[in-house]
């Protein structure tokens, strides 16, 4: 029986920002046992530098190996608490699994940022991939069509280059900007690498602040666009578009 002291974090310094944050893990053969639980104990330090709720940061986790083996572990509209939440991630099973990163992908895609599922229409959507192999399918397309949803996607890369290039990672991501690169999987449980990755995420995610949005609306990233959406109960009041420095604002 998992012992929660053992994989609860401290929460002292937290990111303030609300996102919708989904993990998609794979779940092959190269991790290996030991690795495969040194990546949820990263999973688990991100996620807990976020302040969590309904109305702050919502977590989803997935997992990938092979071609039918893409699964939802948690969506993020299940609304754990924090312990709950650390406690499902520990409990995730390891598949052993061939790598199908676009499969995964597209599993995301179609289930875990789905409004139904939990994502909502105001705050940002970030994804993690987190692999240490080359996968056994396309990945260019599926990479494609999250980033076009308006979906932020960080990649950490387990490995050395003869396992997995650097070139998949930066087509995943879209940038090489969002690409971690770990030599090792020791390097996903140390103090440095989950800091430095997870302030990361924080920083892409603080892009709208202070906000261009009127009080009564939130700041949205659709790739290079930010938009403001309105808040539960408030309506746009007819104000026109300001655009500058290759960003458009809409205001309610």
């Amino acid at each position: 029986m998992n012992d929660v002291k053992h994989f609860v974090f401290s929460s002292a310094t937290t990111c303030p920002y609300p996102v919708d944050l989904v993990f998609l893990l794979d779940s092959s053969e190269s991790f290996r046992t030991s690795g495969f639980e040194d990546a949820k104990s990263f999973i688990q330090k991100v996620a807990n530098y976020f302040t969590l709720g309904e109305n702050d940061t919502r977590v989803g986790v997935v997992t990938y190996s092979n071609r039918d083996a893409q699964n939802t572990w948690v969506k993020l509209n299940e609304n754990y608490t924090r312990v709950e939440l650390l406690t499902e991630i520990r409990n995730i099973p390891y598949d052993r699994g061939h790598t199908y990163t676009g499969l995964g992908l597209d599993h995301v895609r179609n289930n875990s940022f789905l409004e139904v599922n939990g994502r909502r229409n105001y705050t940002l959507d970030f994804l993690i991939v987190i692999t240490d192999d080359e996968s056994e399918d396309d990945v260019i397309r599926p990479a494609q069509l999250v980033r076009q949803m308006g979906i932020t996607v960080f990649v950490v890369g387990v490995g050395q280059e003869s396992d997995l290039s650097q070139a998949t990672l930066e087509t995943i991501a879209g940038t090489p900007d969002r690409v971690f690169r770990l030599t090792d999987h020791d390097f996903l449980v140390d103090d440095e690498h989950p800091k430095f990755i997870r302030e990361s995420i924080c920083n892409a995610s603080n892009l709208c602040v202070p906000s261009p949005c009127h009080t009564n609306a939130t700041c949205r990233l659709f790739g290079r666009t930010l938009t403001c959406t309105c808040n539960v109960g408030f309506v746009r009041d007819g104000r026109v578009t300001c655009t500058g420095s290759s960003r458009s604002f809409k205001y309610c």
